[in-house]
């Protein structure tokens, strides 16, 4: 049996783990009990998923240099303190949330979404947009990867831009057609199961666990 997160657990218990887990970091006082728990829980995951460390070391690098903009006029206007806390926090729970991605496919948050209930008409909508948003960046790196095999420098232009939108717009065209005609597929979705029982006991253990800063 496989060890990835995402072949053994659904769509939804991977979904309501994440949620727990990170809403428990970022509403969680920053101790050394709380920071130990997002490294575990990061650990954890990128060592069941495999990712690929170059790529996500990079958007976690971004993502921490934009909370730390955002915590900085906190730090400057309320005192050092309260802005460390603030960074702590997100930050954590940032990374968490950065590893838990890793769990996902484009298409399985709306299907997600169906199965813990929410109604079908948003749950359409988010399926849609996280399906054109993959299809958007798969579009703009075969044009990138065709311009340089012609010759070209592979630079993002006006020509470039406009070209992938019309694929894209054809693309979103074509997508909702064949949903559409399926008529019921958005409805045949993976529900929970018993393997789900060990993500979501490990992610209400480990957002109890942070949350033990507030204990008296």
């Amino acid at each position: 049996m496989t060890s990835r997160l995402r072949d053994w657990a659904s769509p939804p218990a991977r979904l309501l783990a994440s949620v727990a887990l990170v809403s428990s970091l970022a509403f969680a006082p920053p101790t050394g009990v709380s920071l130990a728990t997002a490294g575990v829980a990061c650990v954890l995951v990128l060592a069941l998923e495999r990712p690929a460390l170059r790529r996500l070391a990079l958007r976690a690098l971004l993502a921490l240099l934009a909370l730390g903009a955002l915590a900085l006029p906190i730090g400057l206007g309320r005192g050092g303190g309260e802005g460390v806390e603030v960074a702590l926090r997100s930050g954590s729970a940032t990374l968490v949330a950065l590893a838990l991605s890793t769990t996902w496919r484009a298409h399985e948050l709306g299907p997600a979404l169906a199965a813990l209930g929410v109604p079908r008409a948003l749950g359409e909508v988010v399926s849609h947009m996280t399906r054109q948003f993959a299809g958007v960046a798969d579009e703009g790196r075969r044009l990138v990867l065709a311009r340089k095999l012609r010759g070209g420098d592979g630079a993002v232009s006006v020509e470039l831009v406009s070209t992938l939108l019309i694929r894209t717009a054809l693309r979103a065209e074509r997508v909702g057609l064949a949903a559409e005609l399926r008529r019921g597929g958005y409805n045949r979705h993976r529900g929970f199961t018993s393997r789900d029982v060990p993500l979501l006991l490990g992610a209400s253990a480990l957002g109890l666990l942070a949350q033990a800063g507030r204990l008296p």
